[in-house]
């Protein structure tokens, strides 16, 4: 998606009526991984260590959404670090 010397650039030179996008998924993903790298590897590590100590077993799950409705707050699941 280059500006000169893409297959963007390529197609609209030969074809200069046409529009190209981005994929939007793509983009975003780039922007999130960027930003990723300022932050501290110990913040990584910490979202994946949560993931696995709750994934792992029922129980804990189940007392984390116990401590939810004790806190009278809205019942979240914890999503897989990506």
């Amino acid at each position: 998606m280059g500006a000169h010397n893409s297959v963007a650039s390529r197609m609209i030179q030969n074809f200069p009526s046409i529009t190209i996008w981005t994929c939007i998924c793509h983009s975003l993903h780039l922007c999130a991984r960027e930003a990723c790298k300022s932050l501290p590897q110990r913040c990584e590590e910490l979202t994946r260590s949560i993931y696995s100590f709750f994934s792992m077993s029922s129980k804990r799950n189940a007392q984390f959404v116990q401590f939810q409705e004790f806190c009278s707050t809205n019942i979240h699941k914890i999503l897989h670090p990506s």
